[in-house]
């Protein structure tokens, strides 16, 4: 459960930034969170290795992070901000189906 909302509250997070970048703040508190949740640990069994390897590297360069432009996609627009979307949507997904099957 914690870990579907820790999903929902980083892709809420990362959806805005089509419109309007998250403060910083909002990025390294949606980090520090998934990582509390272990959602790390949690997808591990229905996420590709690729995409956990980009989304432990996006969650330690936010919460390591010191300015803006060390947070990834902050730099540019690249498609990496896009695949860790992707990732938490297919994350949140799985661990919501894993949980209607409990």
């Amino acid at each position: 459960v914690e870990a579907v909302k820790a999903c929902d509250q980083a892709l809420t997070v990362l959806g805005k930034h089509n419109v309007a970048p998250p403060g910083f703040a909002q990025v390294r508190a949606v980090a520090e969170h998934l990582q509390r949740a272990q959602v790390m640990e949690l997808g591990h069994h229905s996420v590709s290795a690729s995409d956990m390897l980009a989304l432990r590297t996006f969650l330690m360069k936010a919460q390591g992070a010191t300015s803006f432009l060390a947070i990834p996609g902050y730099q540019s627009h690249a498609p990496q901000s896009g695949q860790i979307f992707g990732v938490l949507g297919q994350m949140k997904e799985d661990f919501e189906k894993d949980l209607a099957e409990a």
